[in-house]
């Protein structure tokens, strides 16, 4: 509602009401006009001018409830893996957002270089996110023995050799072309 209001208004000086410390104050700006490929918008150009270090705090928990704090935290992170995963199926996320190992070990150079809890985070996130992975569905991965174990469970007993020999071709492919892609995406990051 606001980026609409402020586009309708935009090049116009307008007057911002706001409530500060319980009273009611106000202030006269113009909004700027903002073009971005063809579409004009308008910006106030808020900003904080603070450091970012006096922005930041620390939350310090127990030890059931740091259990607790970090068993959602993983979750939240999990589901966001996995809903991002499914937007990238249905054309939702561009698939240039897959990472291979030349980006992730430049994301955690960067996030090493802002303190050992973003390296941290980082590392909780590439590893729920390769957990996940390894959930699939492709025989070369747990995901793969699990629908084995699950076919002979089924069936009552154990796959082909020719059935399991032609899962892992087709595994073996599926993750060739993931892995080839995913270094393509590094080195148009890198060279593009």
């Amino acid at each position: 509602s606001l980026t609409d209001a402020l586009t309708e208004h935009a090049g116009e000086e307008i007057e911002i009401r706001y409530l500060r410390d319980g009273r009611e104050r106000s202030a006269t700006t113009t909004v700027d006009v903002v073009e971005q490929d063809g579409v004009i918008s308008g910006r106030l150009n808020v900003s904080i001018t603070r450091a970012y270090g006096d922005m930041v705090y620390n939350r310090r928990f127990d030890a059931l409830p740091a259990l607790s704090e970090a068993t959602r935290q993983t979750w939240d992170t999990m589901a966001f893996t996995v809903n991002m995963l499914g937007r990238m199926i249905t054309g939702d996320v561009s698939l240039r957002n897959i990472s291979g190992p030349i980006s992730i070990a430049q994301y955690a150079g960067e996030s090493a270089s802002l303190g050992y809890d973003r390296f941290l985070r980082f590392l909780a996130l590439i590893s729920i996110s390769l957990g996940i992975i390894n959930l699939f569905p492709i025989p070369m991965l747990d995901g793969g023995q699990i629908v084995y174990q699950t076919a002979e469970a089924i069936k009552g007993s154990p796959l082909s050799d020719r059935t399991q020999l032609l899962g892992q071709q087709v595994g073996i492919l599926a993750l060739l072309l993931l892995m080839s892609f995913a270094f393509y995406n590094d080195f148009a990051r890198l060279f593009g």
